[in-house]
């Protein structure tokens, strides 16, 4: 009769074991579910965030005008850039240089007379070529010569020396004094002109813009330059022609140069 009891009574506690365990084990489950429902509304509810965002953002790069202004400067040149050379052949090298040299040095003396200062006069090429003859009976190629060239370039900065310049080049025989290019001494102060009147002027057009289209410029938000016209011209004459020795004089006269720059302005606009 005890050990039926006892029986009885471990399987009532047996029972009772396996029910908590159920309790436990629904509950574990509801707490998951519960938790799997919060973070899956958490991600719904986050992406929906992100979206919405994104399409905020879509709306602010739409809500822009791009303008474009240009500026321009026109001035008379400060300075001239005389471009000169001078050819010398010789079946000796050291002759050939050193009759190139001594033209050269005579040039630049007789320059700094005029009161051209030694850091505008710059040498900017210098080469030797040796020149071969073939025979047309053996085909040997023979070296008949050096040709030694060297180019100068002058900064003149008061035009009326340039009649004497090339009078000069001519008389020692510089061959190579066909190019003057007239510009600025201090091109960026030009160019920082031009860029300034350019910007007031995408300026301007941007605030007309937007009083037309009803809405309120924000803030800049993009800058691009394009298009800067460089501050020189031009002038190009030959002194290698028949009776340029007899020339007295070279009428050059520059013309005005026009300094152009042309920028692109974006902004960010506010609807009222």
């Amino acid at each position: 009769m005890f050990n039926f009891l006892s029986g009885i009574q471990k399987l009532k506690l047996i029972y009772r074991f396996f029910k908590k365990g159920r309790l436990i084990i629904t509950a574990s489950a509801i707490f998951l579910l519960c938790l799997s429902a919060y973070l899956g509304a958490a991600l719904v509810f986050k992406a929906v965030q992100i979206k919405v965002e994104l399409t905020q953002l879509n709306n602010i790069n739409k809500g822009k005008i791009t303008v474009v202004g240009e500026g321009r400067v026109l001035k008379q040149p400060d300075i001239a850039i005389v471009t000169l050379g001078i050819n010398q052949e010789n079946s000796q090298l050291s002759v050939a240089q050193d009759k190139a040299n001594e033209i050269i040095n005579q040039f630049i003396a007789s320059i700094r007379r005029l009161k051209i200062s030694t850091k505008d006069i710059e040498t900017i090429g210098y080469s030797v070529y040796p020149r071969y003859q073939s025979d047309p009976k053996t085909g040997k190629r023979d070296l008949v010569a050096y040709l030694v060239s060297e180019r100068l370039r002058v900064k003149v900065r008061d035009f009326h020396d340039l009649n004497i310049l090339f009078q000069k080049a001519t008389d020692l025989g510089l061959d190579e004094a066909n190019e003057v290019r007239f510009g600025f001494d201090n091109d960026m102060a030009i160019e920082n002109e031009a860029r300034t009147r350019a910007i007031d002027n995408a300026q301007k057009k941007a605030r007309l813009l937007a009083q037309q289209l009803g809405v309120k410029l924000n803030r800049l938000v993009d800058f691009q330059e394009s298009d800067v016209s460089p501050p020189s011209s031009v002038s190009r004459f030959s002194t290698d022609l028949p009776g340029t020795e007899n020339r007295t004089s070279f009428q050059i006269k520059p013309s005005a140069n026009e300094v152009r720059v042309k920028v692109t302005l974006t902004y960010r606009i506010q609807y009222k």
